[in-house]
């Protein structure tokens, strides 16, 4: 079961490019999400920045700068030229644009809760899924995911679906929060049928993700699990390699068995690896369902 985490508290080097209003939310709105207001240099289209480290590029006044430590900038040259990318790159494509709907797509506003969210070049069977997910979230967790969910290909950014290559999703969380910047992308091909990942899965995977940054949780746990998250990422099949992989597809597990499918994750050793250790054991079950409590 590959799920998929495309991004390490980033996203994929790409041009600048890839579910929904554009605006501000009014002021009338209930939710206790932070949202930055819409930048006003709407209309500026500038191709990545490199920096080498993250420093330098917060110091350069971008407002997402995405440290990337991956093999994801050799994606972009031929097979021979891949290699493990540790880097720093500035993003200015947000959802205040004058052209979003060009680079990012049509909006459509999906409220889930207390939470309004922005979907991007979706269309009326891809929302319902996102919906799906999204709303067996508690609250406070439903409050760390990002407003700008999309439709797209997690390999490069870009709206246009990809034609060939792994299906899955992304997510782009800039160095220093900033929403306006900041989304998750799946790839449109997560949602036809025949997939051997139900798309809730990778959509909650990238939820996962931004729980974790909210609220530090594998931060907080390495000095008593980090035994434990290492021997989980050995096995792990993702791209990125960060800790925070643990707590996405911890959630992911907790979520999906319990409102989706209940057989598919036990905390016994199952089918991830042939006679290997389970997706999700006891231990992560346990973390799980304590930060949950810890917060309701």
């Amino acid at each position: 079961m590959v799920l998929m985490g495309l991004f390490f508290a980033t996203e994929l080097l790409s041009q600048e490019q890839p579910a929904p209003s554009t605006e501000a939310p009014s002021t009338e709105e209930p939710s206790s999400r932070r949202r930055s207001e819409a930048p006003s240099s709407g209309s500026r289209t500038v191709l990545r920045t490199m920096f080498q480290n993250t420093d330098d590029c917060e110091t350069d006044d971008c407002p997402c700068c995405i440290f990337l430590s991956n093999d994801s900038l050799g994606r972009e040259t031929p097979r021979q030229h891949h290699r493990r990318v540790m880097t720093t790159v500035c993003k200015r494509d947000h959802n205040g644009m004058d052209n979003v709907d060009v680079l990012w797509g049509t909006a459509e506003e999906l409220t889930i809760g207390d939470e309004i969210f922005q979907i991007y070049n979706s269309d009326r069977n891809q929302r319902n899924v996102i919906r799906q997910a999204l709303e067996v979230l508690p609250a406070a967790y439903l409050q760390a995911v990002s407003e700008n969910i999309r439709i797209g290909n997690p390999n490069n950014g870009s709206k246009n679906a990809p034609g060939t290559g792994r299906v899955g999703g992304g997510s782009r969380r800039c160095s220093v929060s900033n929403p306006a910047y900041e989304y998750i992308i799946i790839d449109p091909r997560a949602f036809e049928r025949g997939q051997s990942t139900d798309p809730r899965m990778t959509i909650l995977h990238e939820v996962g993700h931004f729980v974790d940054r909210e609220y530090g949780i594998a931060e907080s746990l390495l000095a008593t699990h980090r035994a434990q998250f290492t021997e989980y990422m050995d096995l792990y099949r993702g791209d990125s390699r960060g800790n925070d992989e643990v707590i996405a597809q911890g959630i992911m597990c907790y979520f999906f068995r319990k409102h989706f499918r209940s057989s598919l994750f036990t905390t016994e050793p199952e089918n991830y690896e042939p006679g290997g250790p389970s997706l999700f054991p006891q231990w992560l079950l346990d973390i799980i369902e304590a930060d949950i409590e810890s917060r309701s």
